[in-house]
């Protein structure tokens, strides 16, 4: 099974942000995707940042071969490198908030749920 953590933003500042972060976001990606019991649910889940506000969440698409999730994120955050903010932080933030919101979407056992959330703060912590 494959995880992918990606965007589609109109806000340019806010990609150059995200892609900076490439690294730690392909380790939450990698941790998840050794978790067996996601395995079974699908080959591909993909998590996509859309321009909606935080509390948005959706499932697009659910197959067993590919099952897609659209979340928020904080559109009140300025991107800009001019504006002086810690992006790096505010997108791992964002990671950790919104995907433990995605995954909600489709694991319906409270024990795997647990052990996503759990992933997701120890990847945070580090």
């Amino acid at each position: 099974m494959k995880i992918s953590i990606t965007y589609i933003s109109g806000d340019r500042f806010f990609g150059k942000a995200y892609i900076k972060c490439f690294s730690f976001i392909k380790n939450i990606e990698i941790a998840l995707a050794e978790q067996s019991d996601l395995g079974k649910l699908s080959e591909y889940i993909f998590v996509v940042f859309v321009d909606k506000p935080s509390e948005y969440s959706k499932l697009v698409l659910f197959s067993k071969k590919h099952i897609e999730i659209q979340v928020g994120r904080d559109l009140e955050h300025d991107y800009r490198p001019m504006a002086k903010n810690d992006n790096n932080s505010k997108i791992k933030q964002e990671i950790r908030l919104r995907i433990k919101d995605a995954f909600a979407l489709i694991i319906s056992q409270s024990d795997a749920k647990n052990r996503v959330e759990k992933i997701v703060e120890d990847w945070y912590a580090s």
